[in-house]
């Protein structure tokens, strides 16, 4: 009962810490938008909300969660067509804004406060048009982000930020130009290719979008990203081209001979990435179509396996790494 514990939290901590009280509310607020087994008094937290917008100050310090909660809290708190969501989003984009124009916030920041502005004018209309006005906004806002970088570490997470937001905004053939610009000078151009591959996958392209995933991981470095892009490509395929069983076990296979016999293989973010690509495999093969491939696949990364220590933690979970059920 996160979110009741959350909410109470907030309540009792509001005099003595009201920043720390503002991301508590807004929290809870976002977890029971989730779960729609909470009760929690809708009321009182519209009020509670309302407040924590209408201080720039308490606003500012809790940024990530006003962010965040954009897409879903205002749908949560409120009725479509009434009055109080009509005033809850404007006052919700009012304050967006503002952060948006923040000086004091990062690049990253002020694009993503512009990409929330995106999913709060989509909220009860998911697959229309943005207001023009919009936009525009979020054209000068990422191509203003694009052009002002420097520095090319930040560039990377710039580039593909905006790019992020353009496509939120329906504005596909931009953010291709801005990926695509990007592939020539970037050091890790795979990241961009994701993103062209998503945009691919919105316009119901599955060529392109199976090439563009396929092309991130094969020019992914490093052996935790390849393993994540190369789960990715995988997971692409059973989305999109399902019955092209050969295709699938290849890229599999590509993906588990890359494994080394080591520790820190079957741990933190490659374990996940690994369960993941299980529970695909799994729900691919759910019908038993697919038993010969899983059954191919599972041999070889038994072999890997084999090699670890026998007592090792990490050898159990190399075992049952394709047997995660989705």
């Amino acid at each position: 009962e996160r979110a009741s514990a959350l909410w109470a939290l907030a309540s009792k901590s509001q005099t003595a810490a009201p920043d720390a009280s503002a991301r508590l509310a807004l929290t809870a607020a976002a977890m029971a938008a989730a779960d729609k087994n909470t009760t929690l008094d809708k009321r009182a937290l519209l009020q509670r909300v309302r407040a924590v917008l209408a201080d720039p100050r308490v606003s500012r310090a809790a940024f990530a969660e006003i962010r965040n909660a954009a897409g879903s809290v205002p749908g949560y708190l409120t009725e479509a067509g009434s009055a109080e969501r009509g005033a809850l989003v404007q006052q919700w984009d009012r304050r967006l804004t503002q952060l948006a124009a923040d000086s004091q916030l990062s690049r990253l920041d002020r694009i993503a406060a512009t990409d929330a502005r995106v999913a709060l004018a989509r909220l009860d209309s998911p697959k229309g048009p943005l207001p023009l006005a919009l936009q525009t906004e979020v054209r000068a806002v990422t191509l203003r982000a694009e052009r002002d970088v420097t520095d090319r570490y930040e560039r990377e997470a710039v580039v593909f930020a905006s790019s992020q937001v353009l496509a939120d905004a329906g504005l596909l053939d931009e953010s291709d130009a801005m990926l695509r610009a990007e592939l020539k000078r970037s050091a890790t151009p795979y990241y961009h290719m994701l993103g062209l591959a998503s945009n691919a996958r919105k316009r119901g392209d599955t060529p392109a979008a199976l090439s563009w995933y396929e092309q991130a991981y094969a020019t992914s470095q490093g052996p935790a990203t390849r393993l994540q892009w190369g789960a990715s490509y995988v997971r692409a395929l059973i989305d999109l081209a399902p019955t092209d069983a050969e295709r699938i076990e290849r890229a599999a296979r590509s993906v588990i001979g890359e494994l080394t016999p080591t520790a820190e293989t079957f741990h933190a973010r490659n374990r996940s990435v690994l369960d993941r690509l299980g529970a695909r495999l799994n729900d691919w093969n759910k019908d038993g179509r697919n038993d010969a491939a899983l059954t191919r696949l599972r041999t070889q990364l038994g072999a890997i396996c084999a090699q670890l220590p026998a007592q090792a933690p990490e050898r159990s979970t190399c075992n049952d790494a394709l047997t995660k059920k989705g």
